[in-house]
């Protein structure tokens, strides 16, 4: 079993994602919206879901079901991260801080 150190790097990942989450409800009510709900709403669900599966499937020892969460949860990101145009200017320094920077890590 890993060290909980090991882990330590999600606690970063969720605030990341929190302040996204943050981030898309202001934008959604911002004149010059990004649209991003729009673009990803069902994949950043998905993604969420994938993460939720994953964390039972580990829990409970289930590691082929694990590994194969991991790869659709990979696929998941990838797709996030072409949609939101990761390492391309997409606006201002918040939305590259809110956006952007989450997924990077994430993924």
């Amino acid at each position: 079993m890993p060290v909980g150190m090991t882990f330590s790097i999600w606690g970063l990942i969720y605030l990341l994602v929190l302040g996204f989450v943050i981030w898309q409800l202001i934008d959604l009510y911002r004149k010059n919206s990004l649209g991003i709900t729009k673009k990803i709403g069902i994949w950043f669900l998905l993604s969420c879901l994938a993460n939720i599966g994953w964390i039972f499937a580990w829990h409970y020892q289930q590691v082929l079901l694990s590994v194969g969460v991991m790869l659709f949860f990979l696929v998941v990101l990838i797709v996030i991260s072409k949609k939101v145009s990761i390492g391309q200017k997409l606006g201002d320094w918040k939305d590259k801080l809110f956006l952007q920077i989450p997924f990077s890590v994430y993924l």
